[in-house]
């Protein structure tokens, strides 16, 4: 994953730890706005890297890829048998288990779409996607405009995937002990705090080490956070409208993604407001997102299930 690409990347890329540098174009530079300025990396050396970047990516994915074939073989007659055992198993339990899937009420997603319950997490979940699409985004170009270390931003890059990876586990298993309801609101609340905070950033000083480590703590926080709510969501659908047609309603959430993709559009590709807002103004968005999120998921029952949701 990107914890192997992004140090590579930068290795390959930029080997010297070349500084970025201001927008010469910016309107805003000698002005008090100064900090609405975007850095970009200008060295003629580094930038002549950047395509041959993608030929040795894509080089390391066809030796993985070649890899991965060969890898793949036939079951062998041990892997076979045990198949046969376990779907000898299976057939002996057929009648309990359906009998145990039978019990459970399972909504249609038409039926789905006309529960309150299902809104109030397809909102939760946008908010908590458009807050972490505009942080994860603009993070590093925002980082640049106090911190000018390209490597730094690549070791945080490798804990941060990790922190992606395993906290997903992590909010799993916290799933299971307290529900959808009190997951989300600890991740809303986290994550709706320091997104709204990262704007003080810069205060805190100018490629010192000081604002190397708040910054660095404040990222592993929030993706120490933020990706449970792919976790506590797909369980929580299936624990309030049924197991049965789970994929198709899982999928309905998926529908966020228009409203999330025309929001970020309109928030950083139209000038007028990408220009008043700046990173501030979108972080501090982004917040305001998070806080209504955890207002409407406030209202969710603490544990969710599909004969409480037909209810009402």
């Amino acid at each position: 994953g990107s914890m192997f690409w992004v140090p590579i990347q930068t290795a390959f890329v930029n080997p010297t730890n070349v500084p970025a540098e201001i927008d010469n174009n910016c309107t805003y530079i000698d002005t008090n706005y100064e900090d609405r300025c975007d850095f970009y990396f200008m060295d003629e050396d580094l930038l002549e890297k950047v395509p041959w970047m993608f030929l040795l990516l894509g080089g390391i994915y066809l030796v993985l890829g070649f890899l991965a074939l060969l890898l793949i073989s036939d079951p062998g007659e041990e892997n076979i048998n045990l198949k046969t055992m376990i779907d000898q198993n299976l057939e002996e339990n057929k009648t309990i288990n359906v009998f145990e899937w039978n019990k459970v009420l399972s909504f249609r997603p038409r039926d789905v779409l006309k529960t309150v319950v299902f809104y109030r997490i397809w909102f939760g979940f946008f908010s908590i996607s458009l807050t972490n699409g505009l942080m994860k985004n603009y993070s590093k170009t925002f980082g640049l405009t106090f911190i000018q270390d390209d490597h730094y931003f690549a070791i945080v890059s490798v804990f941060l995937n990790i922190l992606n990876g395993s906290s997903r586990i992590i909010w799993g298993l916290c799933y299971d002990r307290i529900g959808f309801k009190w997951c989300f609101m600890i991740i809303g609340v986290v994550v709706t705090i320091i997104t709204s905070t990262l704007p003080l950033l810069p205060m805190v000083g100018q490629n010192t080490l000081s604002a190397k480590l708040v910054y660095g703590g404040m990222m592993c926080l929030l993706y120490s956070m933020f990706p449970g709510i792919y976790t506590i969501v797909a369980a929580g659908v299936s624990d309030a409208f049924g197991p049965e047609h789970y994929q198709a309603n899982f999928g309905l959430l998926f529908s966020q993604s228009i409203v999330y993709c025309a929001t970020v559009i309109t928030l950083t590709k139209v000038p007028v407001i990408h220009a008043a807002l700046g990173y501030n103004g979108m972080f501090l968005v982004a917040g305001g997102c998070g806080v209504l999120g955890l207002l409407v998921v406030a209202f969710i029952p603490k544990h969710l299930t599909s004969s409480q949701v037909k209810q009402g």
